[in-house]
């Protein structure tokens, strides 16, 4: 399993963009595909039919110490993906500490999301 980070500390550059084409032509290709979004403005998720008003996402579930794989939606292109969510403003501030205090809990994180198998 290949993992691919777009990161970048400065916004409005294609960082959503690059992340949609890219999981869009892996899909194509019979990869299985997992597309977590990370920003709180959850505009990868409009990249993929889901509206960005979608309450249920990563930050709230990783607050609540729930997986994050049960608020994963998937499209028609056979690509799954994650929102960020919209947490309460404590809960997001969590999830930015937890991040940043548990160097391997992101990692960890990422591991426990069950993938489906590439065709």
């Amino acid at each position: 399993m290949f993992k691919i980070a777009v990161i970048s500390a400065n916004g409005g550059i294609g960082r959503t963009t690059l992340t949609a084409h890219l999981a869009s032509l892996l899909a194509r290709r019979n990869q299985s595909v997992v597309a977590i979004d990370f920003d709180p403005n959850n505009l990868l998720s409009l990249h993929f039919g889901l509206p960005s008003t979608e309450t249920d996402g990563l930050a709230l579930r990783a607050a609540r110490g729930q997986l994050w794989q049960d608020a994963a939606f998937s499209n028609a292109e056979g690509i799954t993906f994650l929102p960020f969510g919209a947490p309460q403003d404590r809960e997001r501030s969590d999830f930015g500490t937890r991040i940043s205090r548990e160097p391997y809990w992101l990692s960890e994180q990422i591991d426990r999301i069950n993938l489906p198998s590439s065709a």
